[in-house]
């Protein structure tokens, strides 16, 4: 039997964006571009990973695991 996963692969990111870094911190464009390198900031592909990315965030937040 498989269980469905927990998190899905944004959130996955951002967690494990999150905690590589010892007392490292973040902003929502930071992380963003961490996390989407190869686009180009600006582009209507970076205003989607940029959402993505905090809509993710927020979720885990909303859960208690990011702060």
């Amino acid at each position: 039997m498989r269980f469905r996963p927990v998190f899905d692969d944004k959130e996955s990111a951002v967690l494990l964006a999150l905690y590589e870094v010892a007392n490292g911190t973040y902003t929502s464009y930071t992380l963003a571009w961490k996390l989407n390198p190869t686009i180009q900031v600006g582009t209507a592909f970076a205003t989607a990973a940029f959402a993505e990315t905090g809509d993710a965030t927020e979720r885990l937040i909303a859960r208690g695991l990011a702060g």
